[in-house]
């Protein structure tokens, strides 16, 4: 069936704070000969529920997608946590075949996807933030880390991504804004 999905997953702000605290972010991501951006905004509720939801756009073969998705941390997001996460991407695609990411996807002009994930993340929007998760869709599995520091000062931040499916490898990074 279908596969896509790392460097999708990628722009999914997987860092949020406090209860109060948003989490937006712009980022650029590269695989190959693939370049994308994406924007996100993640939250984090009663400490323990991460809900993010992100659009991207690839230059390659003109695919987009929407990506939304709840992580559920079984300690506090703030002192890091082992999570699970689960979630749905709706994708679209100028031709039957195309790639994304890391993956190739086969679509006509759109099609809808659901992931699961597990990992560890400590997302407090103080210091480095990072998370490390398995992402698994349609069958196939990737790895993917990320981080998040904080520009002294201010609230903003800059962000690195780092994804592979086992034969590809997708980087993403961009500028993050808490409120």
């Amino acid at each position: 069936m279908q596969k896509y999905g790392l460097a999708l997953l990628l722009t999914i702000p997987v860092f949020s704070f406090a209860e109060t605290v948003h989490y937006a972010s712009a980022s650029i991501t590269s695989q190959d000969s693939t370049m994308g951006y994406g924007i996100g905004y993640t939250a984090v509720i009663n400490g323990k529920y991460a809900v993010g939801l992100s659009h991207s756009d690839t230059t390659k073969d003109d695919i987009s997608a929407t990506v939304g998705g709840l992580r559920y941390g079984f300690q506090s997001f703030e002192t890091g946590t082992v999570y699970f996460g689960l979630g749905i991407a709706d994708v679209s695609g100028a031709s039957e075949t195309v790639s994304a990411g890391l993956y190739d996807i086969e679509v006509d002009s759109s099609d809808t996807s659901g992931y699961a994930e597990i990992g560890y993340a400590k997302l407090s929007g103080e210091g480095m933030d990072y998370s490390f998760s398995l992402v698994t869709m349609d069958g196939e599995t990737s790895v993917s880390a990320s981080m998040r520091q904080p520009i002294e000062g201010s609230d903003w931040g800059w962000q690195l991504g780092l994804g592979t499916d086992g034969d590809e490898a997708a980087v993403s990074a961009g500028v993050s804004l808490t409120f």
